[in-house]
């Protein structure tokens, strides 16, 4: 979301400077939208194991890949669409594997 935020911040200020971006309303909920992240992943974090739930973030491009599309109309071609794809295939197999191996010796 805060990419979302990011982008209409930067098409609305974009004819009128620098220094209106920090008083920009899009900016403004782009910084909260951040700060409500950061807590939510400190909760998730204080719950789950970094190794299982860091790839999901990784999900963040397909939801900019989409909101490009949709909200900015912007052009999606196939190697995006594939590129996606192997994310969520690694975030599969990263989250289906049953054996733990040591690298620590």
């Amino acid at each position: 979301m805060a990419a979302i935020f990011a982008k209409k911040a930067a098409i609305y200020s974009a004819d009128k400077g620098v220094e209106f971006i920090l008083v920009n309303a899009w900016t403004v909920a782009e910084l909260a939208t951040l700060a409500v992240q950061a807590i939510l992943w400190s909760h998730v974090l204080s719950r789950s194991s970094l190794n299982k739930i860091y790839p999901f973030t990784s999900l963040v491009f397909g939801v900019n890949l989409a909101a490009a599309a949709l909200i900015f109309h912007e052009a999606v071609r196939i190697n995006h669409i594939v590129g996606i794809a192997i994310i969520i295939i690694g975030i599969i197999v990263i989250n289906t594997s049953d054996k733990a191996v040591s690298i620590t010796g």
